[in-house]
Parts: structure tokens; C-alpha cells; sequence
């Protein structure tokens, strides 16, 4: 597949930021580890409580759980949101994509990746997400112009060659 350059132009919201990290924790070894084993203590906590196995408060036995599951999650999502590093992607951000890689524009700063520097890609109905090793670049399709988004797909699909599996 060869194109001459796509050219997109998208508009972040905080929100799109937020979603797209919890996407990429979710879908990363230690976010699901962390929720499964978060999940597993809060229900043997929860039946000990039920049973009457708990000696004395329970508060501290539960904390756990709740670390893993909710705040942990919630720190990845929000850290940093409102910082000024975020707010400077906070306008239309602009994108020229060709089979070398793609460039990233706002008004103060244009960087150049590689395909190669990007480590995975997540395609949702809602997203396409590049993570890099220092960042994640994340396009809402449904702000793309018309047409553009199954190209951006198919190209982000053929691009991003997938980790090898350990």
C-alpha cells in the first residue's frame, strides 16, 4: 500500500484524552493483572464480610481491592490532565500520514514519527490510538472529515506491525 500523504485534523478534548489512556491500561498486561487480582481480593473480601469471617474492620482488607480496581485506573486517566503539557494538544491538532510515518502539528510544536517507533495501535469504534514510547496519539474518528476514516484504518492496520507475542 502506497500513499502520497493523508492529511487529518482532529480537535482533543480532555475526555478523549482520559479514554484513550484507560483504553490502553485496560488492554495492557499490568491493567488487566492489576484488575483481575483487584477484583479476586475485593470478592474474597466480600464473602469473608458476608460469612462473618472478618475480624474487626474490615476498611483496611478492602483497600486493596479498591486501589487496584478503581483509584490506580483513575490516577492513569486523569494525572497530569490538566497540566500544561496536555493543554498544548488541546486545539486541532494536525496530522500528515505517509508510508514513512506521520508528523503531529499544533501551533507551537511539529514532531516526526516513524512507523517503526510506534510500539501498538488500538482501533475502537470510537478511536484510533498510536502509542509511542513517550506518548499516545489519539484521533476520534468521529471528528474525521468524511472518508477519511477507513483510510486512516487501513493504514494505521498495515503500518503498525504488531508485537511479537512473549
Amino acid at each position: 500500500m502506497t500513499i502520497n500523504s493523508l492529511d487529518v485534523t482532529v480537535t482533543l478534548k480532555r475526555k478523549d484524552i482520559a479514554i484513550a489512556r484507560l483504553l490502553v491500561y485496560y488492554r495492557s498486561p499490568f491493567g488487566i493483572i492489576a484488575t483481575i487480582i483487584g477484583i479476586v481480593l475485593g470478592a474474597i473480601q466480600i464473602m469473608a464480610i458476608v460469612q462473618g469471617r472478618s475480624s474487626g474492620s474490615s476498611t483496611p482488607a478492602i483497600m486493596l481491592p479498591l486501589i487496584l480496581v478503581f483509584l490506580l485506573p483513575l490516577g492513569v486517566a486523569f494525572g497530569g490532565l490538566f497540566g500544561a503539557a496536555v493543554s498544548k494538544w488541546l486545539t486541532d491538532v494536525r496530522y500528515s500520514f505517509d508510508d514513512a510515518g506521520f508528523r503531529a502539528s499544533v501551533p507551537d510544536v511539529t514532531a516526526r514519527f516513524a512507523w517503526t517507533e510506534v510500539k501498538a495501535s488500538l482501533q475502537t469504534g470510537k478511536y484510533v490510538v498510536l502509542s509511542l514510547p513517550s506518548a499516545l496519539h489519539i484521533l476520534p474518528v468521529a471528528r474525521l472529515e468524511s472518508g477519511v476514516e477507513r483510510e486512516l484504518r487501513d493504514l494505521v492496520r498495515n503500518k503498525v506491525t504488531p508485537s511479537p507475542k512473549k
